[in-house]
């Protein structure tokens, strides 16, 4: 009888193990499903990340081509002013 109960026993203790070993592959499965997502999603903001940093280049180098501009506008109208202050002085 006591055989009887070990077996007894010993298979339900075997069977609480299979329960928690198939348990735990689930969520390992499940988990190996989430690292694929993650790396995924990864890759899209990495490919976001890289289209913003090249429409940030873009408009910090035309951001530097206005500077440009209104610098050579700037030392244009500077001259004009010049001169115009010079015809005044002449014509006084």
């Amino acid at each position: 009888m006591n055989q009887i109960n070990n077996n007894s026993e010993f298979q339900q203790n075997l069977d609480k193990a299979f329960d928690r070993l198939e348990s735990l592959l689930i969520q390992k499965l499940n988990n190996k499903n989430n690292i694929s997502q993650y790396k995924a999603t990864i890759e899209l903001l990495t490919e976001e990340k890289n289209k913003l940093d090249q429409q940030l280049t873009n408009k910090t180098n035309e951001c530097n081509s206005w500077k440009e501009i209104c610098h050579e506008t700037i030392h244009r109208l500077n001259s004009t002013i010049e001169n115009i202050k010079a015809i005044l002085k002449r014509s006084k």
